[in-house]
C-alpha cells in the first residue's frame, strides 16, 4: 500500500493543488497497489505526530509527501530534509524555533529515478525552510517507512501522471520481491 498525503490551504494559497490530487488518488489502486491518501494541514506543530499516526492506520509500504511550490516549474523531488525552519508562519500562524532532535539534515535513500521520468521531473536537495521540508525531515527521521517528498508546480499536476509515477515507483521500489 502506498500513502499519498496533501496539504491544505496556507497563506498565499487559498486552493492547494495538492489537496485535490490526495482526494482523487484516495481509494484508488495502481497495478494492483491500494493508495490511501490524506490531506493534512500546513502546520509545523503536531505534525510528526499526525505522521505517526497515519503510519500506524495505514501501515503503508511506501509514503510519498506532495506540497505546492510557488517556484517549482516542473514536478520537484525532494531528497534532503533539514532541521532548519524559515521564516514563513504557518497556516495557524506557529513557526517552532526547529524541527527537534535530530540530525541536521536526513537524505532520502529511496529509489526514484523512475518516479521522476514518469513525472518528467527533477530532483532537489532543498526543500526549502517551510511545512513541506518539515514534512520531509520528520518522515525521514521518524516513520519506518521509506517516504518522499513531491513539489507540485503551482499550476498543478494531472492525476494520470502522478497514477502513472507511483506505478513506476512502486515498480522500482519492489523490483525483486
Amino acid at each position: 500500500m502506498i500513502l499519498v498525503t496533501g496539504f491544505g490551504a496556507f497563506p498565499g494559497v487559498e486552493d492547494n493543488p495538492t489537496a485535490h490530487l490526495a482526494r482523487a488518488l484516495d481509494g484508488t489502486q495502481v497495478g494492483g497497489v491500494e493508495i490511501r491518501a490524506e490531506v493534512l494541514p500546513v502546520e509545523f506543530l503536531g505534525l510528526s505526530e499526525r505522521l505517526k499516526e497515519l503510519e500506524e492506520r495505514h501501515r503503508p509500504q511506501l509514503i510519498l509527501g506532495m506540497g505546492v511550490s510557488g517556484i517549482a516549474q516542473v514536478p520537484t523531488l525532494e531528497l534532503l530534509g533539514v532541521n532548519e525552519v524559515g521564516q514563513n508562519l504557518d497556516a495557524v500562524g506557529a513557526r517552532p524555533e526547529n524541527l527537534g532532535s535530530g540530525p541536521a539534515q536526513i537524505a532520502a535513500s529511496l529509489p526514484h529515478r523512475a518516479f521522476l521520468a514518469a513525472l518528467e521531473g527533477i530532483s532537489s536537495t532543498n526543500a526549502g525552510r517551510y511545512v513541506c521540508n518539515a514534512w520531509l525531515y520528520t518522515a525521514l527521521r521518524d516513520l519506518k517507512a521509506p517516504a518522499l517528498f513531491l513539489h507540485v508546480p503551482a499550476t498543478g499536476l494531472e492525476l494520470g501522471v502522478l497514477r502513472k509515477g507511483l506505478q513506476a515507483w512502486w515498480r522500482e521500489t519492489h523490483s525483486g520481491q
